[in-house]
């Protein structure tokens, strides 16, 4: 056998030899269990599992990350440990129940440094029970064309045979007037939006105390999207990447529900996180001319070179109408 015989032999035995190493030192992780079902439970209890896994590989197994979906947490146990072979850990899974009614199914993803599978993924399942029934369990105004006045009835009941006891009502008092009417085995609540509230999307929450006994404070949501007596469309601007000297422009419409001017225009700007004193020749706005409801303005952004990066602001118009004095608009763009 030759010298390069002999070399191929050698490297091919070093290479079988590398790869018996590398496969006989694989971390490879196993759960006691995959799913688990907590059964028939009341909403309000907070339910808890911890999953047992061990390493049945013969490489150091490590968890690289516990992503749980919404309403429920998970942690591994020891974090940041490495598992030998043979050793086991553990993952604690939280379940909140509260928002939860009927059949209910979550999951958690457990990533590892496995080659083979680094994702495995644990479920978790439970049957709610209430014994409180909020209809509607939301209370939602939708688009309101008002600035207030709105009202929605929440009628609450028990679903158990206890006598039901409605006591605080806590809520933001500058957006909501809640009051509670007792009736036979329930009590109804009337939810009305306050004047002057701020034109946009609104999201509130009314905590209920109760004698429930497994749900003494129930939660209902509050959702609206308050119209002021102008609307600007659109209420976000895109202007794009705008090279040095350049400037862009887009227009805006208001639309007014009478007759109002616009009087003026304040300017507040970020670029790359920090403020810009002033406008500093960066956005213009063209005013419209006088009368009617609906009025065109131009917006104008200028990249003044000085000023490379992402730029975001907020242009406020200023108006004759005594409801809203202000109409603002969200502008954005990339300074080359």
């Amino acid at each position: 056998m030759g010298p390069a015989a002999h070399r191929f032999v050698l490297f091919a035995g070093l290479a079988a030899l590398l790869a018996g190493a590398a496969k006989s030192s694989v971390s490879q992780i196993k759960f006691d269990e995959m799913i688990y079902d907590f059964g028939e439970v009341y909403r309000g209890a907070e339910l808890t599992h911890r999953f047992r896994f061990v390493n049945l590989g013969s490489g150091a197994l490590t968890v690289q990350g516990v992503h749980a979906a919404c309403g429920c947490t998970a942690v591994e146990v020891d974090k940041g440990k490495m598992y030998g072979a043979g050793e086991s850990g553990f993952v604690d899974v939280k379940l909140d129940t509260e928002d939860f009614s009927g059949s209910m199914l979550k999951t958690v993803t457990v990533i590892t440094n496995e080659q083979v599978l680094p994702e495995r993924t644990l479920t978790l399942k439970a049957f709610v029970k209430s014994e409180l029934e909020a209809s509607p369990p939301l209370a939602d105004f939708g688009d309101t064309p008002t600035r207030g006045g709105a009202v929605v009835d929440v009628s609450l009941k028990t679903l158990n045979s206890f006598k039901l006891e409605v006591g605080e009502l806590v809520f933001d008092e500058r957006a909501l007037e809640v009051t509670k009417q007792l009736t036979e085995g329930g009590a109804v609540l009337k939810i009305k939006l306050k004047e002057g509230l701020k034109p946009g999307f609104l999201k509130e929450t009314i905590l209920v105390k109760t004698n429930a006994k497994h749900l003494p404070e129930l939660k209902i949501p509050v959702r609206a999207t308050v119209r002021g007596a102008i609307e600007a469309a659109p209420g976000y601007v895109e202007f794009g990447a705008i090279s040095p000297a350049e400037q862009a422009k887009r227009n805006i419409t208001l639309t007014g529900a009478r007759g109002f001017e616009v009087t003026g225009s304040r300017i507040e700007l970020l670029v790359n996180g920090r403020k810009i004193e002033g406008e500093g020749g960066v956005v213009g706005v063209k005013l419209p001319p006088p009368g009617g409801t609906t009025k065109q303005l131009v917006l104008e952004v200028k990249n003044p070179s000085r000023y490379p990066g992402a730029m975001h602001g907020k242009v406020f118009l200023q108006t004759t109408d005594p409801e809203q004095q202000e109409v603002s608009v969200d502008i954005y763009a990339f300074f080359r």
